[in-house]
């Protein structure tokens, strides 16, 4: 199994998202021109966990950023 990351982004000390990416380094540098944070951080993981792992930090600690669109965040908790 490849192994990819989940990452949550912080803003001084309030976390405002969380994501997901194969190269977390690029995708670090792309978020930098959309969203706006300070300081980031990565858990590495099996590819087999990851959807759920960002699934549960989404709703557990509930990121405004992954929100913005609706005001709730939109990830599905599920194994499969």
């Amino acid at each position: 199994h490849r192994r990819r990351h989940s990452f949550p982004t912080r803003r001084s000390s309030d976390l405002v998202y969380v994501g997901q990416s194969v190269n977390v380094h690029a995708r670090i540098l792309q978020h930098r021109a959309q969203k706006e944070f300070d300081r980031f951080g990565f858990v590495a993981c099996d590819e087999s966990a990851l959807d759920l792992l960002e699934s549960l930090y989404i709703h557990v600690l509930r990121p405004p950023l992954n929100g913005e669109q609706s005001g709730t965040p939109c990830a599905p908790l599920s194994s499969g």
